[in-house]
């Protein structure tokens, strides 16, 4: 709602020979306002207010003794509602547009259901109820329940239109003054009349002189009494209007006739003029008092937080004028305008001045007056008598008599004729004007009435118009002229006789003239002695100079890229184009441009060309190709000098080239000292490919070799390196064409330095965790959701491959060249941590057959102390088969629940990360209960800033997300976490976990709430079966933010995280007193219970919960029998 100080209204009382009537405030606009999308609108007395802190914010409770009233609805009795802001330590938190509230002051209050089930105040206006309580809303007798009543109607949508304003005086004053004079009906115009008979309240003089005094009591600023003589100055100094206000002196004390400074007994008046009149008609003004209210604070330079003294007292000085307030919104502007507030400054009071004029109206004057324009002389009897007047004239009077004998007065023009007498010589011809208030002084001109010479010349006009000179023609309307005189000069207005050709002419040339300046001419035919009337004056322009390339000189444009040539610029690139002297007329520039921008060297068509005719001109070729511009010069007439300016070409190449493809030396080598790669050229269709750039690094921002130029080889080879074994080195090409557009940069499929290479997996796995290794041409047996499982042989030997990009196209039967660093996993698994390069396919090996019993086998060359070797199950024997394609058979006898993925945060679990989320070890900074300093398990985690708290002011959710996980097969999915969180209540910041199982939909599964400050790791656990179960591709992300402005915690951190499934394994008995675990593998089904299978599966193995390492079968594929 709008909002006004307290009071700010500007009130008039009228005190009317014994009967007093208020002029008290518009409500209608306040309960408007007030009752609009209310939930509750409350009415009572303030009896209570305290302060208290919310989560960092300062609030003030306030309780009020609420009236009873069926149009508001409600009970009476107390009610406590909550007002954002106040005392915050010792600072006060200040919330602009919130109202104040004092103890013992009526109130009306719009309330809404806040957060926490609170009633939180939305708007409210206390202090002016009092008014309502004096029995006078909006000058009427409306009572209080006049006020519900109207309340309840504006509810309901049924209000009555508001009281209409004092009625102008237009008709009553008319009758006062003389018939047919009545007050113009002005808009935001209103005057003083009586309420009981309507007649207009005016002073007996039609132009009064109203003496004052001022007694300068006001307590708050120096200098009052200026101001108010300042404002009474301003309505002094309106035009049209005999009023005046004369400055008596100072005063001693308030009284009759005197503005002063007084304690009002209503609070909301912010000053009051009382004025005094006759009780018979007519009713004429006999004293006034003005009165400023001290209730106020009061300025004289519109300070913000007090009342503007000549602000106020321009308002009430109008009061005293006999003017009447106005509240209607579009009068806002106006001096007379009802309301007023603190800083509130307005000194002028121009917008009033026709409603003051039309009350006092001044006699016109004349300024100036000219017959025929001051024409020395005219053939015709009808002359044209121009003129300037002031004041709003009505009617005028002309004659060639200086005591206007025999003229009656005229309806008024502003350009009227007259009729000259007949006889020919010099005629003087007197005029005035008048109103309703006077008339002017008569001014007077001559002008010589001849016979008539030669017949003037018609049709003036302009041809062969060039930079230097334009060609002036008219038609020969005479038959006796000895010759034309041709007045011409710069400019609209032509003085200077040029010339006076000889009879007959119809042109003349204007010659050594400047480029593109206006020029104008008149033509009279003469016999000699008399003269013909001139032609109209015509101008025109000279054309402006042709435009040319250059820094300097008339006419010159210039361009950031040059006139054109052969150089290459990328794109899309702008292209500034400079008016070297501007825009406008004269010689050395042009008026405007017309231009085209195409991709033609050649003169084009200027069918629908652009006008340029200012500031820079920036075209924006988006497209690969050349480019030119095309010019010409227009004047102030907008004709156009047909020289051409053409430039370019400008060459853009908005096409990066394509990317190189990569080749290096293998998916492994034991070099730590040299690297080599080659790639494809690439092509580029516009500038053409200039160089190729390379770098090599364990990736893009981590380089050793930085960026270099390969010129236009398409190999290279890196020599003197110091390579890390188990590193995994990448090649990274780009190619950069002549315009400078660089390609994406294309990326090797990398390779690893190894310690050991061409191992057989045998061989690989009976070597100690951390040992560096490349094995060539296995065969892939089986694909998981982290990497796939390679085999070898005789002796057949497998073992499991974790990848950090799987190659494209990886399937069972592939035969890949693997490199990485050897380690054993949690699960006690042997396996290969690094990359693979697709070589070929082949035949799948055969499937080794075994009993329940043997699967996993005893150890192979196991080592605890080093790592080196297979870890043996629990209670197996025989061979290790760990990692090997087996084959089995059994009767399925149950279903079992198992982790599906997890994340322990001891390695890079390579999420996607946006904004401040990281991947590393916590430092245990931060706000409130701080950020730990190690993970759950572990020393890593992954966590939103891992040195301290979230920012504040965050616009937008930064998320941490997984890679997809797999979750087919599995009828009911579950995410389980530990995490350390910090994040204030949810009013101002935000922490979420959303599950997708698409990467672009998302269910959100969590949001917090209240303020959440872990001091220790927190387990969580969510059912998101809805979204994930048997789902091929499911995401998990947590997000950070928005944040509000003030006051921040740790965030997130996070650790052990896993998605579990039911009904995601099973448990088959082939008789041989072993139960064995089968978990199928991506995209196979699991066997319903009780039916006989046989399986081919990779022996994988797991812990139990007592620690010990068990069989666990990958199902490769299975079949009923």
């Amino acid at each position: 709602m709008s909002k006004y100080l307290r009071g700010a209204v500007l009130a008039l009382i009228l005190v009317m020979a014994c009967v007093t009537a208020a002029n008290a405030i518009s409500f209608r606009r306040l309960l408007n306002d007030l009752v609009a999308d209310s939930s509750e609108v409350v009415l009572g007395t303030v009896t209570g207010i305290n302060h208290e802190v919310i989560d960092g914010h300062a609030v003030t409770n306030v309780t009020l003794d609420r009236e009873a009233h069926s149009e508001l609805g409600g009970a009476s009795g107390p009610v406590t509602f909550t007002v954002p802001g106040g005392p915050l330590g010792n600072l006060i938190e200040q919330v602009s547009d919130m109202p104040s509230f004092r103890v013992g002051e009526r109130a009306i209050v719009m309330l809404q259901t806040g957060t926490a089930g609170r009633l939180a105040v939305v708007s409210g206006v206390q202090g002016k109820i009092g008014v309502i309580g004096t029995n006078t809303v909006e000058g009427s007798s409306k009572t209080l329940p006049d006020l519900l009543s109207e309340i309840q109607s504006i509810r309901q949508g049924t209000a009555p239109e508001p009281i209409a304003a004092p009625q102008p005086i237009s008709q009553s004053r008319a009758a006062l003054i003389s018939a047919g004079e009545a007050l113009p009906n002005l808009d935001c115009c209103g005057y003083l009349a009586d309420d009981g008979d309507g007649q207009p309240i005016r002073y007996s003089s039609a132009c009064p002189s109203i003496h004052y005094r001022v007694y300068d009591n006001c307590p708050t600023a120096s200098g009052a009494s200026a101001a108010v003589q300042s404002a009474a100055t301003s309505w002094n100094s309106a035009p049209c209007s005999c009023a005046r206000l004369v400055y008596d002196g100072s005063a001693s004390a308030g009284g009759d006739n005197v503005c002063w400074w007084a304690s009002l007994s209503n609070n909301s008046t912010i000053a009051l003029t009382t004025t005094w009149y006759t009780s018979s008609t007519p009713h004429y003004i006999t004293k006034f008092q003005l009165q400023f209210n001290t209730y106020y604070s009061w300025s004289t330079n519109c300070g913000a937080g007090a009342m503007d003294v000549e602000t106020i007292a321009l308002h009430e000085l109008g009061h005293v004028l006999a003017m009447d307030d106005q509240y209607s919104s579009s009068c806002s502007n106006y001096v007379m305008y009802g309301y007023a507030y603190n800083g509130k400054c307005k000194h002028d009071p121009t917008t009033d001045v026709p409603c003051l004029a039309a009350l006092y109206p001044s006699a016109p004057t004349l300024s100036s007056f000219a017959i025929n324009n001051g024409a020395a002389s005219t053939s015709s009897t009808t002359v044209t008598l121009n003129h300037l007047a002031t004041c709003a004239p009505t009617q005028y009077m002309a004659s060639e008599s200086s005591n206007f004998s025999g003229a009656t007065w005229q309806t008024y023009v502003s350009a009227p004729t007259f009729t000259l007498s007949s006889s020919l010589g010099s005629k003087t011809v007197y005029f005035k004007v008048k109103n309703s208030a006077g008339t002017s002084a008569a001014l007077n001109d001559s002008i010589i009435l001849t016979s008539g010479g030669p017949a003037a010349p018609s049709n003036p006009g302009a041809t062969n118009i060039a930079t230097t000179s334009v060609r002036w023609t008219w038609t020969d309307n005479s038959s006796n002229e000895t010759g034309f005189k041709v007045y011409a000069d710069p400019g609209s207005t032509p003085t200077t006789l040029r010339a006076t050709t000889a009879p007959n002419a119809t042109y003349w040339d204007y010659t050594g003239l400047s480029a593109n300046t206006q020029y104008a001419f008149q033509v009279a035919a003469t016999d000699g002695t008399t003269d013909s009337a001139r032609t109209t004056a015509l101008a025109k322009y000279t054309l402006a100079v042709a435009p040319t390339y250059g820094a300097s000189g008339d006419g010159k444009v210039t361009c950031d890229k040059g006139s054109g040539g052969p150089t290459w610029y990328p794109g899309p690139m702008g292209i500034g184009f400079t008016a070297v002297n501007g825009f406008g007329s004269g010689q050395s520039k042009a008026s405007s441009y017309r231009y085209v921008w195409n991709t033609t060297p050649g003169e084009p068509s200027w069918t629908g060309a652009t006008v340029w005719s200012a500031g820079t001109l920036v075209q924006l070729p988006t497209g690969t190709g050349s480019y030119y511009l095309h010019l010409q010069s227009a004047n102030g007439d907008v004709a156009y000098n047909p020289s051409t300016l053409n430039l370019g070409p400008y060459n853009i190449d908005a096409d990066p080239p394509t990317s190189p493809v990569i080749t290096d030396s293998g998916a492994y080598q034991t070099s730590t000292s040299q690297l080599h790669a080659t790639w494809t050229a690439a092509s580029d269709v516009g500038s053409g490919v200039c160089q190729y750039q390379y770098a090599i690094g364990t990736s893009p921002s981590t380089l050793v070799v930085s960026w270099k130029s390969a010129g236009l080889n398409i190999n290279a080879t890196e020599s003197g390196l110091s390579l890390s074994p188990g590193s995994v080195y990448y090649w990274y090409v780009k190619a950069i064409d002549c315009a400078g557009n660089e390609s994406p940069v294309a990326a090797s499929d990398g390779i690893a330095v190894v310690g050991s290479a061409n191992l057989t997996v045998d061989a690989a796995k009976s070597l100690p965790d951390g040992a560096t290794v490349g094995l060539g041409a296995k065969v892939v047996t089986a694909v998981t959701d982290t990497g796939f499982y390679i085999q070898d042989g005789p002796p057949w030997t497998g073992i499991r491959v974790d990848c950090i990009a799987p190659p494209v196209g990886l399937a069972i039967g592939s035969v890949v060249d693997v490199a990485g660093t050897l380690s054993t996993s949690s699960d006690g698994e042997k396996l290969i941590y690094g990359i693979a390069q697709l070589e070929g396919t082949t035949a799948i090996p055969h499937s080794v057959g075994i009993s329940n019993r043997a699967i996993g086998g005893a150890g192979l060359l196991y080592n605890p102390i080093t790592g080196a070797g297979q870890q043996g199950v629990e209670g197996a024997f025989g061979l290790n088969n760990v990692g090997m394609l087996v084959r089995v058979w059994g009767r399925v006898t149950g279903s079992l629940p198992g982790v599906i993925r997890s994340w322990n945060m001891d390695t890079d679990p390579g999420w996607t990360l946006a904004g401040g989320w990281a991947y590393g070890t916590p430092t245990g900074g931060g706000t409130h209960n701080l950020d730990p300093t190690s993970g759950h398990t572990g020393t890593k985690v992954v966590g939103y800033n891992l040195s301290g708290d979230y920012s504040n002011r965050m616009s937008s959710t930064e998320w941490a997300a997984t890679p997809p996980v797999n979750c087919s097969g599995y009828a009911s999915v579950g995410l389980h976490f530990w995490r350390w969180l910090g994040v204030e209540w949810s009013n101002y910041d935000h922490a979420y976990i959303e599950v997708s199982n698409n990467g672009s939909t998302w269910t959100r599964v969590w949001s917090n709430g209240e303020t959440i400050s872990d001091s220790a790791w927190v387990e969580q656990s969510f059912d998101i079966s809805a979204i994930a179960a048997d789902q091929p591709a499911v995401y998990v992300r947590w997000g950070m933010g928005p944040t509000d402005a003030s006051i921040t915690y740790p965030g997130w951190n996070l650790d052990d995280v896993e998605i579990t499934g039911e009904g995601g394994s099973c448990v088959i008995d082939d008789g041989s007193g072993s139960m064995m675990r089968l978990a199928p593998l991506a995209g196979v089904s699991l066997p319903s219970l009780g039916s006989y299978i046989s399986a081919t599966a990779v022996c994988s193995c797991y812990k139990d919960g007592a620690g010990k390492v068990r069989p666990l079968l990958r199902v490769v594929d299975w079949q009923s029998w």
